[in-house]
């Protein structure tokens, strides 16, 4: 004990002074750092409206029939998926339920309503598909 906090010590002193002297990471061209990042701009999706139905918003409607068939996709393996997901216990539900008044909402155990959002989503995307005249998907069977 008498000897690992030294080694410790000098070990841990020894990785700071391994840093060269004067180094400074890259800087960007100047006309690369007036653009800043290349991000992605974010997407906004549609939301859920009375009925339990799906709105499309104007940049889903702008989308690509192959986009819109991919996403559907994406969301139809989600919900496969989802039939393999283990419920979650009792305890864990109970303490959810115990730290919800102190810590806010917390993450949704029960994953029917992501379910249910998904089928309206998909149904909307399905009708959207229709409605630009592109070959629709199957989604009984999701």
């Amino acid at each position: 004990m008498r000897i690992a906090l030294p080694l410790l010590l000098i070990v841990s002193l020894a990785g700071c002074a391994a840093v060269t002297p004067g180094y400074s990471p890259d800087t960007p061209a100047p006309d690369q750092a007036a653009k800043g990042p290349s991000m992605l701009k974010p997407f906004n999706g549609g939301s859920m409206v009375a009925g339990d139905r799906y709105a499309v918003s104007t940049e889903e409607r702008a989308l690509s029939c192959s986009k819109i068939t991919g996403s559907m996709h994406v969301m139809m393996s989600r919900l496969r998926d989802s039939a393999n997901r283990p419920k979650p216990g009792a305890a864990t539900t109970a303490m959810q339920a115990t730290a919800k008044p102190f810590i806010g909402a917390g993450a949704n155990l029960d994953v029917s309503d992501e379910i249910k959002q998904t089928r309206a989503r998909l149904k909307a995307y399905n009708d959207l598909l229709a409605e630009k005249k592109c070959k629709t998907l199957d989604i009984a069977n999701a």
